[in-house]
């Protein structure tokens, strides 16, 4: 009887590593937008907000190839609180793209409260 050998990876495995792709690149669009010289405001949002989506994407790769790895536990700490920041960061992106005169002002603080929320929820 001939031992049956497992891959590591398969046909099926294709589409997670896509989107295990997709994740890095967004940290590495992030990491392109750190290394410029003069960088505004929207410049940080963006930094965040691709951060916030690489570990979202991250995570869902590594739960479908690998769940029982501690990579994915330590993703899926992380990408609830993004899931939460997610939706702030990209309001007040395409806040500052399309008005030029817009300011960030400290009562726009009560959107990041939930994302706020759920990390000290998963810190405790």
């Amino acid at each position: 009887m001939v031992p049956r050998t497992e891959t590591l990876l398969t046909v099926n495995h294709i589409p997670y590593l896509i989107i295990l792709f997709s994740g890095f690149f967004a940290w590495m669009l992030a990491l392109g937008q750190i290394t410029l010289r003069e960088r505004r405001i929207k410049n940080y949002i963006l930094i965040i907000m691709l951060l916030s989506t690489g570990i979202v994407q991250i995570n869902a790769a590594f739960h479908f190839m690998c769940p029982a790895s501690p990579c994915y536990r330590v993703s899926s700490v992380l990408s609830i609180p993004s899931c939460f920041f997610l939706g702030p960061l990209i309001y007040f992106y395409f806040q500052y793209i399309f008005f030029r005169d817009y300011r960030f002002k400290p009562k726009h603080m009560s959107h990041f409260i939930p994302g706020i929320t759920a990390t000290i929820a998963f810190l405790f």
